[in-house]
């Protein structure tokens, strides 16, 4: 039996030292993990913010549209641009 031991000692310590190293190279994928997220998370943060202001933009716009200011704007250019025609006639 002290002979199998001898010839089994390289490679229970060439599986530890491997062991190891996949230990490091999962805590190091763990934290690039944790990094990804976190900036996912961001991501994410700031596409819903951009979608709240793109809400409040159209309920500003459907307002000014509602009190008649958008339709009267767009009137009064037009109106304006036929009074000078008939004005160069």
């Amino acid at each position: 039996m002290v002979t199998n031991e001898k010839k089994q000692a390289p490679d229970v310590a060439q599986t530890k030292w491997m062991l190891e190293g996949h230990r490091e190279l999962v805590v190091g994928a763990r934290e690039m993990a944790a990094m990804a997220q976190a900036e996912l998370d961001e991501f994410i943060k700031v596409e819903r913010g951009l979608e709240d202001d793109l809400i409040f933009e159209k309920f500003l716009h459907l307002q000014k549209v509602a009190r008649g200011e958008v339709g009267k704007a767009e009137k009064s250019k037009q109106r304006k641009g036929h009074k000078r025609k008939a004005d160069e006639s």
